[in-house]
Formats: C-alpha cells, sequence, structure tokens
C-alpha cells in the first residue's frame, strides 16, 4: 500500500482572488473568484501519484471545491477522497471568529499516522500537524517554484 498524501488547496495548490492579476495564465472564474493554479500543479501530481495515493482535504464549501478540481489540472487524477468543510472541527475564537481544523482519525486503510502526509499552507489547522509539511503559500506568483521542491523533498525523503 502506497503513503496517503492529503493535498489542501487554497494557497497550497491554487489561489482564488476577487481581482484579475493579470498574468499569463488565463483564470477560471468562479462566482467572484479568478482562480489561479500554482506553476508545476500538472508536474507535481504526475509524479507523486506514482508513488503516493492522493486525497483533497479542503477547509472550503464543498461546491468551490468542485468547480476547483473540475477546472484545474486537479481533474485529470484520482483522488482516494475529497474532504471539504463539512469534515472539519469547528474552533471558536473569542472574538467569534471561526477556522476549521482537519482532524484526522484514523481508518481501516490507514492504522497508523505514519502512513499519512499533509501538505498545507496553514499547518496549526492540521491535527496530528507532525504529519503536516508547510508548504509557502502561494498568491499568484508566476515565478513560484514550490512545487518543483516539494516533488523532490516527497520522493528523496517519503
Amino acid at each position: 500500500m502506497k503513503r496517503l498524501l492529503i493535498l489542501d488547496l487554497d494557497e497550497t495548490l491554487i489561489h482564488s482572488t476577487y481581482i484579475d492579476l493579470k498574468l499569463n495564465q488565463t483564470p477560471h472564474k468562479y462566482k467572484l473568484f479568478y482562480i489561479y493554479q500554482r506553476p508545476f500543479l500538472e508536474e507535481f501530481l504526475e509524479s507523486v501519484s506514482l508513488h503516493f495515493d492522493l486525497a483533497i482535504w479542503s477547509a472550503s464549501k464543498a461546491d468551490y471545491v468542485k468547480q476547483i478540481i473540475k477546472n484545474t489540472a486537479l481533474s485529470n487524477f484520482k483522488f482516494q477522497f475529497v474532504f471539504t468543510r463539512a469534515k472539519c472541527k469547528r474552533i471558536y475564537s473569542k472574538v467569534g471568529s471561526i477556522r476549521y481544523l482537519k482532524k484526522l482519525e484514523l481508518s481501516p486503510d490507514f492504522d497508523s499516522y505514519h502512513k499519512i502526509i499533509f501538505l498545507d499552507d496553514y499547518p496549526e489547522m492540521v491535527d496530528p500537524v507532525e504529519n503536516c509539511i508547510l508548504v509557502k503559500e502561494f498568491r499568484g506568483s508566476e515565478s513560484d517554484d514550490e512545487l518543483l521542491k516539494l516533488t523532490h523533498l516527497l520522493l528523496n525523503n517519503y
């Protein structure tokens, strides 16, 4: 059995904004958002999918996540599961804001945490945090090469 690589979406694999960034990449438009996929996303997924089972876990709503997958390079890949905000634990702050914790609970297929790796730009919202590799936040830069670095890291260390 391959290890499971759980991927975050926003600011990890894609960037969504209300502003057209006027980049070489044509963004996907969803409601009021311009959606930009991170450079080298397809190459990253092709490489890691040979060595890992893939899954997506986003703190975003299901309809948004579905559109992201459908309209980016993600549509070309098979995922073991796609979890959204509904599978997150709500954390309420004293001032009333809500954060969404991705709390991993083991299943019969993955009876040990050491078989699971998260990639997320916000590891504080992953439990257990020890399973998370911090990904540099993506804000639409066309010169971003984080996924190339992550490919090298994952294929050579896991």
